[in-house]
């Protein structure tokens, strides 16, 4: 199984009033201090999904030649080790109440209440910190600075 499909299911009813997700709401505030700890993880989060990605290629190469049960056997475990080690990373992501997006960009999200509505705090992996913000629904072109707390 990848590890991209435990991310969970974002469920949000027609009146735009329940939520429903795996994560809290968080103020600004809380989002900017978990990003702490957050920001260091993600570049490491980077180079593990890129790591999982080549040796799940490789698996398909392996699988794909007549190499030995003990090959493939192999490759399967270091693809399992890898998955693992994403495991870890995305249970302290959602910890945190963060919950990643694109694990190939370094793109994550907080749950936030604007004018009583939920909106998304953005992040992507090479800024320098928490700035943006955007609509439920308008994805990250539509991302606006933070102009609430």
């Amino acid at each position: 199984m990848c590890i991209v499909a435990l991310v969970r299911e974002i469920i949000m009813s027609e009146d735009d009033e329940v939520l429903q997700i795996g994560v809290n709401p968080i103020s600004v505030a809380q989002a900017l201090e978990r990003m702490l700890i957050i920001k260091p993880k993600l570049a490491e989060l980077q180079e593990l999904f890129k790591e999982f990605r080549k040796l799940e290629l490789d698996l398909k190469l392996v699988a794909n030649k007549d190499h030995s049960v003990t090959q493939i056997s192999k490759q399967k475990y270091l693809l399992d080790v890898k998955e693992s080690e994403m495991g870890e990373l995305q249970a302290l992501f959602y910890s945190l109440d963060c919950v990643i997006k694109d694990w190939n960009s370094g793109l994550i999200d907080f749950i936030s209440y604007r004018q009583g509505k939920p909106v998304w705090l953005c992040f992507k992996e090479g800024e320098d910190e928490l700035i943006y913000y955007h609509e439920w629904n308008a994805g990250f072109v539509g991302r606006q600075l933070i102009d609430f707390e």
